[in-house]
């Protein structure tokens, strides 16, 4: 069965950025049935640019809302079988919608897909894969356990079914940054992820992303979502092991904030599960030394793993 695809792209002030992003969605070897254009009241020529196309595009002018409100009005006006995001600042290689779509059609076990993606400049030339930045396990099946620790692949890398929305609801919008890792736990804690081993989306790299120009918020925003994940009844359903992997994660990135008491509970958490945890040991005696030796010995640690 031939199932529809929708791509929702929210924009603000892209207009330099817009079309690179439109065009390649137009250019896939698998043409979206609907491309959603959010613009989230752009105050540049953006809807001046927009005018230029026609369907599959459709373009839904709102106030200034932020990101995630604006996926959400995608969200709600689309009626397609499966959606992706892509943000406008990026773009997707020309076989990206034919793979996922591919998979989704072929093994309906899997109620969602994602895979790999290039790390490029605004050229386009490729700097390097985004699972060789961030190596680690990229499962199939139940991805939650994994995606309790940190987030496997950018938005535009994954594609799901509309019924997902039923369990998983819209896009948080008091979150400014992670929101895309806090959708994909929420949906994971009720569904199947497939694995694709291939860069199916290109995250350009560029000095005004967020990664950026908001640093420190992402890393009380990982905190805050990863705190998110553990407070959920899918986290009670982990191992053991995986609890304590998580627990002594997060505590460290607790530590390399200064949360100094917060740390030292997670800390306590990991080795109440298995008293020879001894990575929580090592960080919990660190909380014992004083905040001050304690953001030392977490910043001497930070400079030796990079």
């Amino acid at each position: 069965m031939r199932l529809r695809v929708s791509v929702i792209i929210p924009t603000y002030n892209r207009a330099s950025l817009i079309t690179a992003a439109v065009n390649c969605l137009l250019n896939q070897t698998r043409v979206p049935d609907e491309i959603l254009v959010i613009d989230d009241g752009s105050t540049d020529n953006t809807v001046a640019v927009l005018q230029n196309y026609r369907a599959p595009v459709r373009v839904i002018s709102q106030p200034n809302k932020g990101r995630s409100a604006a996926r959400n009005t995608g969200l709600q006006a689309t009626d397609c079988d499966l959606i992706a995001f892509l943000d406008s600042d990026d773009t997707l290689p020309p076989e990206s919608i034919e793979h996922r779509v591919a998979l989704l059609e072929a093994q309906p076990e899997f109620d969602a897909v994602y895979a790999d993606a290039y790390l490029t400049d605004m050229d386009g030339n490729v700097l390097s894969k985004f699972t060789d930045s961030r190596p680690g396990l990229r499962p199939s099946g139940d991805i939650f356990p994994t995606l309790a620790y940190h987030n496997l692949s950018p938005i535009h890398a994954f594609m799901f079914r509309r019924v997902c929305l039923e369990q998983t609801g819209l896009f948080d919008i008091t979150l400014h940054t992670l929101e895309d890792h806090d959708f994909w736990l929420r949906m994971a804690a009720h569904y199947r992820f497939a694995y694709l081993d291939e860069p199916l989306a290109n995250y350009r790299v560029h000095d005004q992303m967020t990664t950026k120009t908001a640093a420190e918020e992402m890393r009380r925003g990982n905190i805050l979502v990863q705190g998110r994940a553990i407070g959920m009844p899918a986290f009670d359903r982990l191992k053991p092991a995986q609890k304590v992997s998580i627990y002594t994660f997060y505590g460290t990135k607790l530590l390399a904030l200064g949360e100094i008491e917060q740390a030292r509970k997670s800390f306590m958490k990991a080795i109440r599960i298995n008293p020879l945890a001894l990575k929580a040991y090592g960080y919990f005696l660190f909380t014992l030394l004083g905040k001050k030796r304690a953001l030392q010995m977490a910043d001497l640690r930070r400079r030796w793993r990079s």
